[in-house]
């Protein structure tokens, strides 16, 4: 636990977790879709956790997306932070095996098969997660009206666990999102890559003499 909460790690934590949060908080930064309902949103804070993670170990990645998860906090307490936990769920799907992946294979093409992998994990965990836990939750709290938003859209939807809402919403959504997360990281890792790979060396190099 040493090498993980080291002074370089935690403050790289408060600063990508930092940006993850601007880029969720701020507003005109979040916008919708037009096959799904309004409060389902396509937000990047992906990004800087993914570029964090790369650079600094998926334990970083992991910290930052803690951080900005609690930055977040006050900005759901009027939806009982359901959205919250939806969103710190699917991060950890997505950054868990990317971050790990892309520890073990530091190339262009190690980065990609990493966002790849951590895509598929996040759509799947989304699609169910969403359809039996999160959207149940929202129930709770709203009654009918998230029902009646993707009755909007197909009106043969009688309940939230109809499995139809992950395959006519949640997988397309969530894929249209991590779409562009995953081309925009790719966009800013590219001309960062030698930067992070730098940071990466001097971190494993450190980690050897703490041995």
């Amino acid at each position: 636990m040493k090498k993980v909460f080291t002074v370089k790690n935690i403050a790289a934590m408060g600063i990508f977790g930092a940006l993850a949060a601007i880029l969720y908080c701020v507003p005109g930064l979040q916008f919708s879709l037009w096959f799904a309902p309004s409060f389902l949103k396509i937000h990047l804070d992906e990004i800087p956790l993914l570029i964090g993670s790369f650079a600094y170990g998926p334990y970083v990645g992991l910290g930052a997306l803690l951080i900005k998860t609690i930055i977040k906090i006050p900005f759901d307490l009027n939806n009982m932070c359901i959205g919250v936990l939806a969103d710190f769920m699917y991060g950890i799907a997505l950054l868990v095996p990317a971050s790990f992946i892309y520890d073990k294979f530091r190339t262009l093409k190690g980065a990609l098969l990493a966002i790849l992998i951590g895509i598929l994990s996040s759509l799947i965990v989304s699609a169910f997660v969403g359809l039996y836990t999160i959207f149940p939750l929202y129930e709770i709290v709203y009654g009918d009206f998230v029902l009646k938003a993707f009755q909007a859209f197909d009106n043969s939807i009688t309940s939230l666990k109809d499995i139809k809402i992950s395959f006519e919403f949640l997988l397309p959504f969530n894929a249209f999102k991590l779409g562009i997360v995953s081309i925009s990281t790719f966009v800013v890792y590219k001309p960062l890559r030698k930067l992070i790979e730098l940071i990466a060396t001097k971190r494993k190099e450190e980690t050897k003499k703490d041995d």
